[in-house]
């Protein structure tokens, strides 16, 4: 699922895309790529991403601290 998506992201602007990418990044662990989707994109829906993040309780709450700021 995540390869995918990864290949579909750059072609769409979905919010359900981009969170189903943050969703699979965060449950593998792959926190500095939620990080950098987060940093590098406005595309996805922040309420739904900050709810679902602070319910992984993520180790390194970086991809939390840029979707707040």
């Amino acid at each position: 699922m995540l390869f995918y998506l990864a290949n579909v992201l750059p072609h769409t602007d979905d919010p359900d895309i981009y969170f189903k990418y943050i969703e699979a990044c965060a449950r593998l662990g792959n926190y500095k790529e939620v990080e950098r989707v987060i940093r590098e994109t406005t595309y996805y829906d922040p309420i739904k991403v900050k709810d679902f993040l602070k319910d992984m309780k993520l180790p390194d709450p970086r991809p939390l601290i840029y979707l707040c700021d």
